[in-house]
């Protein structure tokens, strides 16, 4: 939800392949911890970077130049990218379920306390923490006080100097960095799995 508003704050633009790219960095997590055996940090790492990058993919090829011909053609557009993202994870990592191993076993039962683990608690810190981050730009720093101005009224944004494009381009890449940021916690509550991807977007 974080992501989602982030890009309709900063770009006018609802952004429905966020909650797909979310759950293709659970997969990116899993691949980066099983199949390439990198430590956690550096995991969540690849994972940050690889979801800002897919989310200026997206911003550059179903928003920035379409929403020029019409002002709501990224909702079919955003839709395409999302559709493009889950047969990507289909073909690349197949359909079943993928565990995403954040702690050992012993880890997880040493840390889980009446059946909520340690994944659990890391969410809803992630959630505050992210959450309050936010608050903070939107209020304090130039780009969230610009992201406001255009929330408020994108042309009289523009007709003040604000780069409209530029501070679109930037909010893509922060809501793929945000999701980045709690995927491998996601992938594993969840686990790696496409099926998941439209309940994201949708909620």
């Amino acid at each position: 939800a974080l992501g989602y508003c982030v890009t309709y704050l900063a770009a006018r633009a609802v952004n429905f392949a966020h909650g797909y790219l979310q759950v293709l960095g659970s997969f990116v997590a899993y691949s980066a911890l099983t199949q390439f055996g990198l430590p956690v940090v550096a995991a969540f790492v690849v994972t940050i970077v690889t979801l800002a990058l897919g989310n200026l993919l997206v911003e550059i090829a179903a928003i920035r130049f379409i929403r020029e011909k019409s002002s709501h053609a990224e909702l079919v557009t955003t839709v395409g990218a999302a559709t493009i993202i889950m047969g990507f994870m289909t073909i690349i990592w197949g359909t079943d379920p993928l565990r995403v191993d954040l702690f050992s076993a012993d880890t997880y039962r040493a840390l889980s306390i009446g059946g909520v683990g340690p994944v659990d608690y890391l969410l809803i810190a992630a959630t505050i923490l992210i959450g309050s981050a936010l608050e903070i730009l939107s209020r304090k720093t130039r780009f969230g006080l610009a992201a406001l101005a255009v929330a408020e009224d994108r042309e009289a944004a523009m007709l003040r100097g604000i780069n409209v494009k530029l501070l679109s381009t930037g909010a893509f890449i922060l809501a793929g960095a945000i999701a980045g940021m709690v995927a491998p916690l996601v992938g594993a509550k969840t686990f790696a799995i496409p099926e998941v991807a439209p309940a994201l977007a949708v909620k």
